[in-house]
């Protein structure tokens, strides 16, 4: 659980001052489950979020000698032989000396976890055929570029179900990583990328063309100019495409569907013209089916509190049977 994202009387629990019941909150609930566990069964709650006094002093109680949670009803719940509290912040700078002298304290660099380990996770997914393949590929070049990428979550929209040739996974594994890699690059830094791919890797040839998206994983690769932006005209609810940038608009959406990913678009201005991000998400969600899609549109801000994003989600869903929840009709 994020701490951070709750109040603390929904972390904790509150008195109605009118009618003195006490209402349970979401960790005073997880506490007291811990006690209703099997001798040989082991709890982990994760507080995953910053840390600051508005709701790590209501811990102390838990934190020293006395690991007992302590209410503002009066109730006082010992903790569980079994039970581990985790504290997962970014950083400790809010957090007192007392919280931190109570607490084990493991470190982890960002620069001591390599990229190996996510790599056999992942691969350890995929065929033998296509780990080995794969896993010569990354090894040529990944250790020289891994800063942060989105590599693997393209691969697992772009790898067919079925078996290609070492040629397409090689055509493919380019394309992630110019997609992840080289989406964070100015045109400029992108050729040097690809000069410093060829240079690492002469077998990786980085072509100035696209695939065809109908013929993604066949030998036809055919030469495509970049168009420069998607314009789009609004009349009311009819979508007009003016100028359509149709690799780019397939290859989003096909991300978006099969792998099911939250996105973050971003799209730069083009020759001091504004590309229209909303306007190309709608479009294309008007044009899915209804009887299986339903979409809704919320607007961010720094005002936008978590309650706000899940009393939204909770206006287009509606519970079906058990734990799943389907959209209003």
């Amino acid at each position: 659980m994020n701490p951070k994202a709750i109040t603390a009387s929904q972390m904790f629990g509150r008195l109605d001052v009118a009618t003195n019941d006490w209402t349970d909150g979401i960790f005073s609930t997880l506490w007291r489950r811990t006690l209703k566990t099997k001798k040989d069964e082991h709890v982990w709650l994760i507080l995953d979020g910053p840390v600051d006094a508005i709701w790590i002093e209501n811990l102390n109680s838990v934190l020293d000698d006395n690991k007992t949670l302590t209410l503002a009803n009066g109730d006082r719940i010992p903790m569980s032989p079994t039970c581990k509290i985790i504290f997962e912040p970014h950083n400790i700078d809010n957090a007192s000396p007392a919280t931190v002298s109570r607490n084990g304290m493991v470190y982890m660099s960002s620069s001591g976890l390599h990229w190996e380990p996510i790599l056999e996770g992942w691969l350890s997914l995929r065929s033998p055929i296509e780990a080995t393949i794969l896993r010569g590929l990354f090894g040529k070049v990944f250790q020289a570029l891994v800063q942060y990428a989105l590599a693997m979550d393209l691969l697992d929209g772009l790898l067919p179900d079925g078996e290609i040739t070492a040629v397409h996974y090689e055509r493919l594994f380019i394309f992630a990583m110019m997609w992840s890699f080289g989406a964070l690059l100015e045109l400029e830094d992108r050729n040097k990328m690809q000069i410093f791919l060829q240079n690492t890797s002469p077998s990786l040839i980085c072509p100035k063309y696209l695939l065809q998206p109908k013929r993604l994983y066949s030998s036809i690769w055919l030469m495509q100019k970049v168009i420069g932006y998607i314009g789009l005209i609004v009349l009311k609810n009819m979508f007009i495409q003016l100028i359509v940038s149709p690799h780019f608009h397939q290859f989003l959406f096909r991300m978006l569907t099969m792998l099911g990913q939250i996105f973050l678009l971003i799209l730069f201005r083009n020759n001091k013209r504004e590309l229209p991000k909303t306007v190309m998400i709608k479009g294309y969600l008007n044009s899915a089916d209804p009887t299986e899609y339903t979409w809704k549109n919320l607007s961010f801000s720094s005002a936008t509190t978590p309650e706000m994003f899940q009393r939204a989600v909770e206006s287009i869903v509606e519970k079906s049977r058990n734990n799943i929840w389907t959209s209003r009709r």
